[in-house]
């Protein structure tokens, strides 16, 4: 929960989800560019936030396509995952 409150406090348009595949895995959507600042804001979050045995996979700026779900699986605005 304190993981979703930072994220949320540093990227206000952001999605998180849970791996359903693997329990341990956070994917993360920031709709923003992949910059410096940005990195290394990620990078404090997940070293000071991140649960212990836990992973976060960061997207930026394209959300990645899920079967589905109309509002993020469009061809041209979408990522490989």
């Amino acid at each position: 929960k304190i993981l979703k409150i930072m994220i949320n406090n540093f990227f206000k348009d952001n999605i998180i989800y849970r791996n359903l595949d693997n329990e341990n895995e956070i994917i993360l959507y920031l709709n923003y560019k992949r910059d410096k600042q940005n990195i290394y804001r990620v990078k404090i979050i997940k070293e000071v936030f991140l649960p212990l045995g836990f992973e976060l996979k960061t997207y930026w700026s394209h959300h990645f396509g899920i079967i589905n779900l109309d509002e993020v699986f469009k061809i041209e605005k979408m990522g490989v995952f």
